[in-house]
């Protein structure tokens, strides 16, 4: 099934990403949520990204690179860790 997008966020040290279907994924690290959204079906182009007052903003350079990897992943690129 593939997943058309999924808005990621951070909760306290958590990257936490909720996928159209209702799913919520948590991961502690930017290469396993890459992995997990790719295993979810979501493509690198319908990763949205969600700032919450009081929680801590993803930077630029961390989007980029969790689009990257799920790019690179869709591809079959990257090498799973």
């Amino acid at each position: 099934m593939v997943i058309c997008w999924a808005i990621v966020g951070t909760i306290g040290d958590l990257y936490v990403a909720r996928l159209s279907d209702g799913r919520v994924v948590e991961e502690s690290d930017l290469h396993l949520m890459a992995r997990a959204l790719n295993r979810a079906g979501v493509p690198s182009r319908g990763i949205h990204f969600e700032w919450r007052a009081r929680e801590r903003m993803m930077t630029a350079g961390q989007k980029v690179a969790l689009r990257a990897t799920v790019h690179s992943l869709e591809c079959g690129l990257a090498e799973l860790r």
